[in-house]
């Protein structure tokens, strides 16, 4: 009997027979007694000649301890640092003020940027509200000039940084679940309430930030902010 090993990758063995001979012989028709006899003397010897040749198969997957198969979500390679309610927003704290030309280009770009993703963005204006302003430095841990940009809780940087990571491909993969803004149940570009504004003249002092107390004296509204805006209920509901 011989053995004849197949060489292309991934697959099994192949043995071949004198029977095999036998029974092409058969089929051809050109059997004969001779051969018969051949046969049988064959048939007597046991020796078997292996000669095994090495199979080109693919090396086993091995993987570590911790290591998986599962996608991971591209969020998770920035540093934790999660603003209230966002981790499940898009947000960004930026300026309207063009007070300073460069800041103010910075946000309107990065902010037009996200919208071409057509992604909801949880816009956190520090010049309307004072309260935005401290919540960034309590995130950062330092007063930083604005845009920065948090997604899902997630520190990703300012305008340059975010504009390297659209420069790379990179910011297109942090954005798969936002796309589809309109769809979503939360979304501040079709708020009912402040038409995406976000914030209200205060109800009780109109924006006066005065208003009468018990005793019929002025005093200082408690409702509104520093510019006299009361923050849209149904956005930060």
């Amino acid at each position: 009997m011989r053995w004849f090993y197949c060489t292309t990758s991934g697959s099994l063995p192949y043995f071949e027979s004198a029977l095999d001979n036998v029974e092409n012989e058969l089929d051809s028709g050109n059997w004969d007694e001779a051969q018969s006899a051949e046969l049988k003397l064959d048939s007597g010897a046991h020796d078997v000649v292996e000669r095994p040749q090495a199979c080109a198969m693919a090396p086993p997957v091995i993987l570590e301890e911790n290591e998986s198969l599962l996608p991971v979500d591209p969020s998770q390679r920035f540093e934790y640092r999660c603003p209230p309610g966002g981790e499940r927003r898009v947000v960004l704290y930026l300026t309207s003020l063009r007070g300073i030309r460069k800041t103010y280009e910075d946000c309107r770009q990065l902010k037009l940027l996200l919208r071409c993703f057509g992604v909801a963005i949880d816009e956190r204006d520090v010049s309307l509200h004072s309260g935005f302003r401290q919540e960034l430095v309590d995130l950062l841990g330092e007063e930083l000039s604005v845009p920065r940009l948090f997604i899902k809780g997630h520190y990703v940087g300012g305008a340059e940084e975010v504009a390297r990571l659209h420069d790379e491909g990179r910011l297109a993969s942090l954005l798969p679940e936002f796309r589809l803004a309109r769809q979503m149940s939360w979304n501040p570009e079709h708020c009912q309430g402040c038409g995406g504004l976000r914030f209200l003249p205060c109800i009780e002092c109109n924006g006066s930030r005065k208003v009468r107390d018990d005793e019929d004296q002025i005093a200082q509204c408690l409702d509104c902010n520093e510019n006299g805006l009361m923050k849209c209920p149904v956005c930060f509901s």
